[in-house]
């Protein structure tokens, strides 16, 4: 209540605030409140179900990265979420489907850093050399080539890589672009090659370090584990023989 002339009067917010002006005293705005998704969002925070332009800026970032080939739609679904668990995935991260601070922070280096390597060469049949053999071990280690690599892009490779785009919704061209390159990198988590590598060790094929990479050294260790127990390269990544 304040007293003007002898009258009294009851004052709402917008009346303290006019009183605070006229008698100078300073009366405390009290915060505004955030909706809970507005609030995770501001955190750094997306999730299922969430919608925004936060969620929009997400799935451009999942595409650029090679994880994420659907619609813009700036709403975290259920391709969004596997995206993201993806991604995760191919970087060591827990898996969750939550796009935390950590997870948008390492999305946000890799692009970065991707934008000052120099522009990808797309390579396809009658290529040769080392990412050719990086390639159909990939290919090979997910089950999709059988021959070990041979560092020749052949009609074998070219099938191979194809049947592996449509599993995977890319453009089945044949034809290893930025976005296929991406794809069968992360199709194998660092961890997974650690944990072979292990088993590689311990079984007497694999001297080297465990360095989660797919180098000459896991390569011929790999090829050796294949002839000796008569397995394909996807069962020794699995660890089942």
């Amino acid at each position: 209540m304040v007293n003007v002339s002898g009258r009294s009067l009851t004052l709402g917010v917008m009346g303290a605030i006019a009183a605070s002006l006229l008698w100078g005293v300073a009366v405390p705005l009290l915060p505004m409140s955030l909706n809970p998704i507005a609030e995770a969002q501001a955190q750094g925070i997306l999730k299922k179900g969430d919608r925004g332009e936060a969620v929009e800026r997400l799935q451009r970032q999942l595409q650029q990265v090679g994880v994420f080939n659907g619609p813009i739609t700036g709403f975290y679904g259920d391709q969004t979420e596997t995206a993201v668990r993806q991604f995760q995935r191919s970087r060591g991260l827990n898996p969750d489907g939550v796009a935390g601070q950590r997870t948008l922070n390492l999305l946000a280096e890799v692009i970065a850093a991707r934008s000052r390597q120099p522009q990808f060469q797309t390579f396809g049949e009658g290529s040769q050399g080392d990412r050719v053999a990086q390639l159909q071990l990939r290919l090979q280690l997910l089950d999709y080539l059988t021959n070990a690599p041979t560092r020749n892009f052949d009609r074998a490779t070219k099938a191979a890589l194809i049947q592996f785009q449509r599993d995977r919704g890319i453009n089945a061209d044949g034809v290893v672009g930025q976005q296929t390159w991406t794809v069968i990198h992360s199709a194998i988590s660092t961890a997974q090659i650690r944990n072979m590598q292990e088993r590689l060790r311990v079984a007497g094929f694999y001297r080297g370090s465990i360095n989660g990479q797919l180098d000459a050294a896991t390569q011929q260790a790999i090829e050796s584990a294949r002839r000796i127990y008569r397995v394909s390269a996807a069962a020794v990544l699995r660890g089942s023989y």
